[in-house]
């Protein structure tokens, strides 16, 4: 994510705080990563979960689900690995 104290003097010379260009007004990043920042975000993960559960696929890795759960095997395990810790 990068250094709080960098991120925090850019915005408040209206840079930046990927890439050290001017940030657009009333936001913290330039035109090209505001951009690239939504579809990584908002677009094409979402598009690409839709189109897994469309095929009847997992929505996070594309793997083969063996019953009528919405996730794999495998996904389901990591995520109760995630909740315990």
């Amino acid at each position: 994510m990068g250094d709080i104290s960098y991120k925090r003097s850019h915005r408040e010379q209206g840079l930046c705080v990927d890439c050290s260009e001017y940030a657009l007004p009333y936001h913290s990043r330039c035109e090209k990563h505001i951009r690239s920042h939504r579809s990584t975000q908002f677009g094409i993960n979402h598009r690409n979960q839709v189109e897994r559960l469309e095929k009847g696929l997992c929505p996070r890795c594309g793997g083969e689900r063996t019953d009528n759960r919405k996730y794999c095997v495998n996904c389901r395990e990591q995520t109760g690995r995630r909740n315990r810790i």
